[in-house]
């Protein structure tokens, strides 16, 4: 990932990830939520590096929804399928808006890079596909980082995510009172199915106090 691939100073590569959240069978993922996420990538080294003092890795959402991992190039979303541009278009190919971005000196010798993609897990049914899109300070910097086809488990990426079995909270109060009037509210929380699930809300004011009673 980064600039200076394939020999070219000015040729650039991206790194391309979708997980299949249906080969997950153990997890009824209709029933639940997602709330936060990350993607591990291992990086084996920098691969090339001139002029260059650090390579910003930036994760974004892939939103064009002709994406297919197994035919995806710099030209095409899928066999047959261009995407908008080559080498991708962001807000129509990718979101506009990053995911997260980490930094990577040059100094670095290898190891796990994490990124936070909550932003991109809107559904648990489905796929999160997610773009990396390394860019150098100056010059050039490419990093050699292992894909799913590594032979050794432990350098595979890694989608890590929280979930809940929350779907809504519902609260009952008045709508309106005075600053001189007690008020009670109560909530409880919902599954999809509309089921009550045993669990605590946490209540706030912006001032006042608030108790159990």
């Amino acid at each position: 990932i980064g600039n200076g691939c394939d020999s070219g100073s000015t040729n650039r590569c991206y790194g391309l990830y979708e997980v299949d959240m249906g080969l997950m069978g153990a997890l009824d993922l209709l029933s639940v939520n997602p709330h936060s996420a990350s993607l591990s990538v291992y990086v084996q080294g920098i691969a090339d590096i001139s002029g260059a003092n650090y390579l910003d890795l930036t994760a974004y959402a892939i939103i064009n929804p002709n994406y297919e991992e197994s035919g995806a190039t710099w030209d095409s979303a899928t066999t047959g399928v261009n995407w908008n541009q080559s080498g991708m278009q962001s807000g129509i190919d990718y979101s506009n808006l990053p995911l997260d971005t980490v930094r990577v000196m040059g100094s670095f010798t290898g190891g796990w890079i994490t990124f936070d993609v909550s932003g991109a897990m809107t559904t648990m049914n489905g796929t999160v596909s997610i773009l990396i899109i390394g860019t150098p300070n100056s010059g050039n910097m490419l990093l050699e980082v292992r894909s799913s086809e590594c032979s050794l488990f432990n350098c595979k990426p890694k989608l890590e995510f929280n979930y809940t079995s929350v779907d809504s909270i519902s609260i009952s109060g008045p709508s309106s009172t005075d600053a001189d009037t007690a008020v009670s509210f109560s909530g409880n929380l919902l599954d999809s199915a509309g089921g009550t699930l045993a669990g605590d809300l946490i209540w706030t004011s912006s001032s006042g106090s608030i108790d159990s009673n």
